[in-house]
């Protein structure tokens, strides 16, 4: 995760920003969806495409590890 994406997770957190996601009960989904639609990004396929290749780990394992 770089910086920017760091700063965006700290700022809705202390401003309570996040919102419901439609089918979820989780307010987290709308940051899941985010990060499972930036792996498919070149700069990240090919890190995601691996990490994915270890039994139990999934797209967002990949993208935060």
């Amino acid at each position: 995760m770089n910086a920017s994406h760091y700063h965006a997770i700290r700022d809705a957190l202390a401003s309570k920003a996040f919102t419901q996601a439609d089918g979820s009960p989780w307010p987290t989904a709308v940051l899941d969806a985010e990060i499972l639609e930036l792996s498919g990004l070149e700069r990240y396929s090919e890190h995601v495409r691996v990490l994915q290749g270890f039994k139990g780990s999934d797209t967002l394992t990949a993208m935060v590890f």
